[in-house]
C-alpha cells in the first residue's frame, strides 16, 4: 500500500512540472492516470478494469468539451484527495473525489457543439 501511496505522489509531481509547462496533452495524460493509480489502491481488480474503459472515454470527452482555458482536473483536488487518503480518511477522500467529478462534469460544455480539434493533438501524437 506504501509504495502505491509513493507512487501516486510522484503522479502528482509529475502533474505539477507538465502543468507549468502548459504541455495539456501530457497533463491531460496524467490527469487520467491519476485515477487510474486510485482504482489501484483499492486493491479491487474489477473496479480497476471499469475505471480503465471509463477513463479512456471520459478523457475524449473532455478533451471536445472542455471550453478553452480550463483544466480538466484541478491539481490541488488531486493532492488533497491523496493526503485524505494518506491519513486514513475514506469518507473525506471519497466527499472530495465525488466533489471534484461534480465540478469537472459542470464545467464541461456539453449542450454546445464540440468545435473541430484535431484528434491526434488531443491524444498527444501529433
Amino acid at each position: 500500500y506504501e509504495d502505491r501511496l509513493k507512487a501516486l505522489r510522484a503522479q502528482l509531481q509529475a502533474e505539477t512540472k507538465v502543468m507549468h509547462r502548459h504541455d495539456q496533452p501530457a497533463w491531460a495524460r496524467l490527469a487520467s492516470t491519476y485515477h487510474l493509480r486510485l482504482a489501484e489502491l483499492s486493491g479491487n481488480p474489477i473496479l480497476h478494469r471499469y475505471l480503465v474503459e471509463i477513463v479512456s472515454r471520459c478523457s475524449l470527452i473532455v478533451a471536445l468539451h472542455q471550453p478553452p482555458g480550463n483544466a480538466a482536473c484541478e491539481h490541488d483536488e488531486h493532492e488533497g484527495i491523496v493526503e485524505r487518503i494518506a491519513r486514513g480518511d475514506a469518507d473525506g477522500a471519497v466527499a472530495l473525489m465525488d466533489q471534484h467529478l461534480r465540478d469537472l462534469e459542470r464545467h464541461l460544455m456539453l449542450d454546445k457543439p464540440a468545435p473541430r480539434k484535431d484528434l491526434a493533438h488531443l491524444l498527444g501524437l501529433g
